[in-house]
Parts: structure tokens; C-alpha cells; sequence
């Protein structure tokens, strides 16, 4: 009983030892096999660590290739930023000296726009001058100046007057009313040999035959004047002037035979209402009394300021002060020239 007791323990023990070295050696293929997925594990462990080292290699030469790209980009980037703010500033420049030669060139555009017009205008009162811009005679009837000439003058509101300088000479315009002449314009006269001028006469106003010695109209001429200038006389016979006090000394002494000299004042103002003074008796002294006035026989519409405040009186201009006043000069005062009392 005992030995088959013993028998069954020792065959439980091989029977054991038995699954003990089956499980042992399956365990053990089991950690072969484990073993070799390690070892499988460890080396493509070392591969993908090899292949990130390269990963890492390539990586940093593509960082330092990047870095250069940037540097030689950024180099190049400034460089050109340089260039372009060289070129902005270059063509600013330009730009504004092209501005400033674009305001030189439209002021001197101006300048010669306003050049232009006043040589236009200066060409246009030339032409008046001279009539070669005035055609106005070409208009009127051939006999409109009967025995004188026609003449253009776009200045005159007419736009012509008449010169009958081509006629002979004679003592004086009222001469020339006498033997039938009617026209208005410039004639020359001898009065009686004394002298031989050129004169403006009146043939129509008030019977005719008047030597006119002044005509003011619309400003043009400038009437402040000196002493010589009054003396010898100013200006256009068809416009303003003043025929200059020695030749009215001359015309009214050589009228005092036979009867003397008249004088005519008119005027007009803006709104066209006309009067008039006439003298019966009229004349000036010479030089040497300063152009005394004598002037009486007062007629008209006009009211007489002539004769009764200027008669006697020595003519006075802003350079001869022969007024009767101590404290001023009226002729300067007045801003003309007359025969003042005080």
C-alpha cells in the first residue's frame, strides 16, 4: 500500500515535472520569442534613431539654407529698399523741379500774356494814331470835308476830323470863314505875318470864324503842367490841348486891328447840358505882364466868373506863383494852372 502510494507520488511528481518542463519550455519559446521582437524592436529603435539623426542633419541644412535665403533676401530686399528710396528721392526732386519750371514757365506765360496785350493795345492806339487801324473816312461822302482832307481817328467819338492844311495860308480862321469856307479842322494861319501856325477852326458854331485856344474833354491830357509848356502849348489839335499863351498873345494882337478879338467859353457836363460865356472884348498882355488877362462885355447863359474875379489877373502855374495869395500857391492848390486872384 505504502509502495503504491509512493509509486503514484512519484509518478504525480513526473507527471508535474513533466507539465512543469512543457510549461518551462513553452514559456521559454514564448521569451525567444519576445527576446527576438526586442531585438527586432531595438534595431529598427536604432534605425528610426538613425534616420532621425538624418531627419536632424537634413533639417539643419535646410534651416541654414533657409537662414542664408533670408539673409541674402533680406540683403538684398534692403538693398533694393535703398535703390528704390535713392530713386523716390531722385525723381521727387525732378518732380519738384518740374513744378518750379512748370510756375517759371506759366509766369512768364503771364508775363508774356500780359506783353501781349499791352502791345495788342498799344498796336490798337497806334493805329488810332495813325488812323491804319481806322477805315471810318472810306464810309463818308467824298465832299464831307468839302475843299480838306478826311482823316481817320478811331480816338475822336467823330472817328475822323478834317485838315485843311492843304489850303494856303491866311491871317486867321475868321479869314478863312470870310471867303466861304464851313469847315471844321485844322488850318494854318499867318496872324497877319507874325507868325505861321497850325490851328483848330470852329467854322459853324455862332457864325463861325473861331480860333479855338483850348479843348478839355475827357482827361486824357495832362492839364498840370509848367510855365514854358503853357507858354508854347500842348497836346492834339483834334483832341485836348492848349494852344499856348504866347501864340494867343499873338492871335489877339494882331485882332486888334481892326476890331479886336471876341472870346467863347463852352462847357458841357456828364449829362450832357451845355451853356456858354462870351466876351465881346478879349486879349492877353505879353510875356513880360505874365499873360495879363483882359476880358470884358460879358453875354450868356453860363454865369461870369471871367471878368468879374480873373480880369487883370497875371497867369500863374504850379512853378510861377503870380496869384495874390501870400500863403499858397492856388495853381498847386488847384492842381492846374489859371488866372488866379486869391
Amino acid at each position: 500500500m505504502v509502495k503504491v502510494q509512493l509509486c503514484l507520488v512519484i509518478l504525480l511528481c513526473l507527471i508535474c515535472r513533466k507539465l512543469v518542463l512543457t510549461k518551462i519550455t513553452q514559456t521559454g519559446k514564448r521569451f525567444l520569442v519576445i527576446e527576438k521582437k526586442i531585438i527586432q524592436l531595438e534595431s529598427s529603435n536604432h534605425n528610426l534613431i538613425l534616420n532621425n539623426q538624418n531627419l536632424i542633419i537634413i533639417y539643419q541644412n535646410l534651416l541654414s539654407k533657409i537662414t542664408n535665403l533670408e539673409t541674402n533676401s533680406n540683403q538684398n530686399l534692403i538693398s533694393r529698399i535703398k535703390n528704390l528710396e535713392s530713386s523716390n528721392r531722385k525723381l521727387t526732386t525732378s518732380i519738384v523741379n518740374q513744378i518750379d519750371e512748370t510756375a517759371t514757365l506759366n509766369l512768364s506765360n503771364q508775363n508774356l500774356k500780359s506783353k501781349d496785350s499791352t502791345l495788342s493795345h498799344e498796336i490798337e492806339v497806334l493805329k488810332r494814331k495813325t488812323g491804319l487801324g481806322c477805315k471810318f473816312c472810306q464810309q463818308l461822302p467824298k465832299s464831307i470835308c468839302g475843299e480838306c482832307s478826311c482823316i481817320n481817328d478811331c480816338e475822336l467819338q467823330s472817328k475822323y476830323y478834317c485838315s485843311c492844311r492843304n489850303l494856303s495860308p491866311k491871317r486867321d480862321c475868321l479869314a478863312f470863314h470870310q471867303v466861304g469856307l464851313r469847315i471844321n479842322g485844322i488850318y494854318t494861319v499867318t496872324l497877319n505875318h507874325k507868325k505861321v501856325m497850325e490851328v483848330y477852326c470852329d467854322q459853324t458854331t455862332d457864325g463861325g470864324g473861331w480860333t479855338v485856344i483850348q479843348r478839355r474833354v475827357d482827361g486824357t491830357t495832362n492839364f498840370y503842367r509848367n510855365w514854358n509848356e503853357y507858354k508854347n502849348g500842348f497836346g492834339k489839335y483834334q483832341h485836348e490841348f492848349y494852344l499856348g499863351n504866347e501864340n494867343i498873345y499873338i492871335l489877339s494882337l494882331q485882332a486888334m486891328q481892326p476890331k479886336g478879338s471876341q472870346l467863347r467859353v463852352e462847357i458841357k457836363d456828364w449829362a450832357g447840358n451845355t451853356a456858354y460865356a462870351r466876351y465881346g472884348s478879349f486879349r492877353l498882355g505879353n510875356e513880360g505882364t505874365k499873360y495879363q488877362l483882359h476880358v470884358t462885355e460879358y453875354s450868356g447863359n453860363a454865369g461870369d466868373s471871367l471878368s468879374s474875379e480873373h480880369n487883370g489877373r497875371p497867369f500863374s502855374t504850379y512853378d510861377q506863383d503870380n496869384d495874390s495869395n501870400n500863403q499858397l500857391s492856388c495853381a498847386v492848390k488847384g492842381h492846374g494852372a489859371w488866372w488866379y486872384s486869391s
